[in-house]
This record gives structure tokens, sequence and C-alpha cells, in this order.
């Protein structure tokens, strides 16, 4: 049913005026849905395997199109570019099984990285791949279509030049709007920084310079900020090339971390970590942590604004024993740590991602581990420093991203520790099952949608879809509407004692070009008043035939 587009106080009862068909239909949506996987519960929704004649392994993930997709790069004997819907498998499949890839390409490219702007179709990827020789290797940059009705599509790629034998790094601004790599001649010791046009692939700027061996890159949430490590030199510069900081380092570093608006700099050494802030003029320095002798600063990550940011130290005598903090404003106090140690005789641990949400609210380490109980990802949630999750998986993690909710992770994980010999990893994904909405399925176009929302004393909800809109206040109604109120649409559903209720919403014939054919919100009504959730889904949909 539509609603008037002036909503008011009026609008929980125009929407339980819903047909009693429509509500029998629900009802009987929801208990179809049900039969799936708990999504009020923590735990993998699905695991993404190679198949038997298609050898890889994740060497990068990252969320896409707000978190309905993830984009990974999986390297070994079939290199390949995979992407997978974040929602759970249909429920008709009963049990969370191996997900289906939207699209898959396969190639033979090498040292896949893959990064993401928010949009459906900002797919980004590095390749180097051997050219003339296997000495040597050409770099491209790739955005790609995930939707494209052939497959998953390359929209633009761009070479940067050089065949060199060489490490190189890349990063994708948030809107999508611009990417940079940086790329090192190993023969030459030269550096090369390229700008590109995220839409056309245009070359915007570029930077030679001398540099030594490459290590981390960092960059601001729009990359007009760009910093990274060479050699012993730390280099930051602007988004028109010019350098906004230099200094020589007392040694080589793999930690490095920008803040989203680019105001703080971390910067690491044997049993040190800087924090810079900028002033407007340079970057000086807020703050330092002196950690013991042998630990080393491995990773780090920030928030947007650079107040909480967390780190991950290696002891480099021991090898196996490895230290996650997360710090936060004011005065950069720490409030989570953990110690892990391996045993003697057990296998090297080592911190290979950390991340921090955003907001700064969350943050998530993985780890190689030491092959014991001891957890080789962990979730910690900045309120009270305590953890959400901790997985002790099977083997190594090789990659991880969070969504933008903090509440979900994706998992690249090696078929063994990592330094065993292995030849395939796989892909999870985990859920805390804190959303209190959620699609329990893809999206298909001209398919129903299904969808749950929970909130406990909620005696019905109402699913409320339609264009993405500004955020607006309702009078008499709690959170705030994010949807566009002309042509707002809705279906009523009574929950049950534990305040969930399931339903399926009707999906477009065919998607638009945007991808996301509409956003989905739900409203809990209870004897205390109505309340809008604060997740909002965008269910990306594709043909049934893709």
């Amino acid at each position: 049913m539509s609603i008037p587009p002036r909503v008011s106080r009026a609008l929980p009862a125009r929407l339980i005026a819903a047909t009693g068909a429509a509500l029998v239909a629900a009802a009987l949506a929801g208990q179809a849905a049900a039969q799936s996987p708990d999504p009020y519960a923590p735990g993998t929704r699905w695991t993404a395997l190679p198949g038997v004649t298609a050898l890889w392994m994740p060497v990068s993930v990252r969320f896409g199109a707000g978190g309905e997709l993830v984009f990974v790069g999986a390297g070994l004997s079939t290199p390949q570019w995979l992407v997978y819907g974040s929602t759970l498998p249909p429920a008709s499949q009963g049990v969370a099984q191996a997900a289906t890839g939207l699209l898959a390409a396969p190639s033979t490219l090498s040292n896949l990285t893959v990064s993401c702007g928010d949009g459906a179709r900002e797919l980004f990827g590095l390749a180097q791949i051997p050219d003339p020789d296997s000495s040597h290797r050409r770099t491209e940059i790739s955005r790609f279509d995930p939707l494209a009705p052939g497959g998953l599509a390359a929209l633009w790629t761009h070479d940067m030049g050089w065949r060199a034998n060489g490490p190189a790094k890349f990063a994708v601004a948030r809107d999508g709007g611009r990417a940079v790599a940086v790329l090192q001649d190993s023969a030459t010791q030269q550096l090369r920084i390229d700008w590109l046009d995220g839409a056309t692939g245009a070359l915007l700027g570029r930077v030679d310079r001398a540099g030594g061996t490459l290590r981390p890159l960092a960059v601001d949430e729009d990359c007009d900020v760009v910093a990274c490590v060479a050699g012993l030199e730390l280099w930051v510069f602007d988004a028109g090339g010019a350098l906004r900081h230099q200094e020589v380092l007392a040694s080589a570093t793999q930690a490095l971390a920008l803040s989203g608006d680019g105001s703080t700099l971390i910067v690491g050494a044997p049993g040190l970590l800087r924090v810079l802030q900028w002033t407007g003029a340079a970057y000086l320095e807020r703050m330092r942590e002196q950690a013991p002798a042998g630990e080393l600063p491995v990773r780090v990550a920030a928030s947007h604004d650079g107040s909480a940011w967390a780190a991950a130290w290696w002891n480099a005598t021991t090898g196996r024993d490895v230290r996650l903090e997360l710090r936060s404003a004011p005065g950069d106090l720490q409030v989570f740590e953990r110690r892990q140690f391996g045993s003697s005789s057990g296998p090297q641990n080592f911190p290979e991602v950390v991340l921090v949400a955003r907001d700064g609210s969350r943050a998530a380490f993985g780890l190689w581990g030491c092959q014991d109980a001891q957890p080789e990802v962990l979730l910690v949630e900045l309120a009270g420093g305590g953890s959400v999750a901790e997985l002790d998986l099977p083997g190594s993690v090789t990659a991880l991203d969070l969504d933008p909710s903090g509440t979900r992770l994706a998992i690249g994980m090696k078929h063994g520790h990592a330094n065993q010999f292995a030849t395939t990893g796989e892909v999870r994904l985990f859920d805390t099952g804190e959303r209190a909405l959620q699609a329990l399925g893809p999206a298909l176009a001209g398919a129903p949608l299904p969808v749950t929302a929970r909130r406990s004393g909620a005696g019905s909800v109402w699913f409320l879809y339609g264009p993405r809109a500004a955020p607006s206040v309702l009078p008499g109604i709690g959170g705030v509407l994010e949807l566009r109120r002309r042509g707002l649409r809705a279906l009523a559903v009574p929950a049950d004692a534990s305040g969930r209720a399931d339903g399926w919403l009707p999906m477009p014939s065919s998607p638009p070009p945007t991808g996301v054919p509409y956003a989905v919100q739900a409203l809990f009504r209870s004897a205390a008043g109505s309340v809008l959730s604060a997740t909002v889904l965008e269910p990306l949909a594709r043909n049934l035939r893709s």
C-alpha cells in the first residue's frame, strides 16, 4: 500500500490497515524463512570453497555495495576475481551451504588485491601479470561491474607502464571517485605513484622518485592524503602529488595508518608507535607508545577521525607471541589488550590484519594463530573494551574485512597454517546476529526477497521499502526514517513472542542501472510506541539468469 508523502503520527494506523490476505501471506512466508539458520545468533553464514579443478586461496577480501557484496582476489594455480553475496543462502536450502558466487572471472592473473567503494559497481582490483617474462610484471588496476549481463566485466583498465619485478599496492576512495596505486621497480630502486579517476580510469597525476622496497600504503577515505613507506623513508603526499610530510626512519616498518579524515598518522618502529596529528601545516607528535624490547608493531589501523586506533605487536624474539590493543580518546588510552603466547614447539604466530570501524566503535584482528585453542579472529568493542566474537579457525587468516555495520566479517583463510604447505583456502562470512533487520536470502529480480526483523516487545513489524533518501524525523516515532516518503510502501506482519516477524517483499522484475532497486527499513510497533530500525537494507538485485 502507498503511504502519503507527509507521514504523521497516523503512520502506524495506516500501515496496520494492510489487508488480511497480506498478513496471512506474510505469516506463511515467515514460517518458510524461519527454517534457515537463526539470523540473530552469531555464526558462520556461509563458506566459499574452491572447486576440485580450480585451486585458489584468498589473498584479499573486501565488502562492497555497502556490505551487500564480498569481493575476493584469489591466488595460486587458478587465480581469479570472485564476487559473493553477503546474505544467507535461500531459505529453501535449509542450512547455510557454500555460497554461490554471483560472478567469477578466471584468468592467469597473479598478485591480486581488491578494494571497493560504496557503490554496487565500484569494485576495483590490482593485478601483476608476468610480462614479458617471469622476471618482469605488468601492473594493472581495473574497475569491475559485478552486475554486467555477460559476467564480471572490467569497465576500464589502467597500465602503470613499468615492466618491473617489484611490489605494488593500491587503495580506493570511499565514494569510488578516485584510486591511487604505488609501484616499486626493485631493479632501478624507483617508485611510481599514480592517481586515477575512479569513473574513467584516467590518469589524474603521477609522481616518480627514487625509493627502496615498498612496504605499507595508507590513504584517507578520499585519497586526498597518501602515505607510504619505501625503504627507510616515509612520505605523505596530498592529492596533487605535493609532499606534505617526509622523514627518514630508523628502521623499516610495516606499521602505518592514516585516519579517514587524514588528520592522524600512526607510524611504527621497533618497540615504538608514534601517533602524529596534522596541525594544518605539519604532522606533530601527540602520543608515543613504548613497548618491551623485542616487540614490533606490525599492523595498525585508525577510525575516521583518528580518535580510536588499534595495533598488533609481534615478538620478534620468540616469533610466537603477539599483543593486540585498542586505544581511544581522550589521551589515546588503552581500552582493550589481549596477549597470545605460543609454545616453543608450536608454529609462528603473526598478526596479518588489523581493522577499525569508521566510527571507531569496533576493531577486528586476524592472526596466523598457533594451532591451539587461541582465536585467530577477534572482534572487539570500544565500549567496555570486551570482545564481541572470538573465532578459532582451522587455518591461518590471509585476509579480513569488517562490514560498515560492524557486525559481519569476511574472512579469507588458508587451509593450514601460514608456515605449512597448502594449495587451497576458503572465504567465510561470519555474522554476530546483532542487526535488528536482515535479509534471509539473495535479492533476485522478479522474485520475493525474504526478510526478518526483531525487537523485544514488538507486537508487529512494518517492513517499509522504497528509494533511499536523506534521514528525516517523524513526529511520535523513534529513530530516523531513511527512505523517501513519496511512493513508500509497507508490509505489516504480526510479531511472535520474541518480537520477531518474517516476510517476503516484492522485487522489481529487472534491476535498474544502479543495481539497488530500493531500500528496506523496519518499523517496530509495541504498546510503548513505534520505533524505526537503525539498520537499513539496500538489497542488490540481480537477474535470475545471471
